[in-house]
């Protein structure tokens, strides 16, 4: 059974839509892959802002699908 799972710093609330750039990430046809593969990363933003404080934030946006049990850990 393959899983899409969805890792990001962003919280969104129950009934917030599905983002696009993770829907996109979800429908896009990919290669097949070989039988050991246990998983791919679809989709990895990061952006880091530094202001002038010195005070740094940084976001990560990462779509990830498990293609197999092991790809679970």
């Amino acid at each position: 059974m393959r899983i899409l799972i969805l890792f990001s710093i962003v919280t969104m609330a129950a009934t917030a839509e599905i983002p696009a750039w993770f829907r996109e990430a979800a429908t896009v046809a990919h290669p097949k892959y070989p039988p050991q593969t246990k998983g791919v990363a679809l989709f990895y933003e990061e952006r880091v802002q530094v202001e002038p404080t010195g005070k740094q934030t940084s976001l990560v946006r990462k779509a990830i699908k498990i293609l197999n049990k092991e790809g679970k850990r």
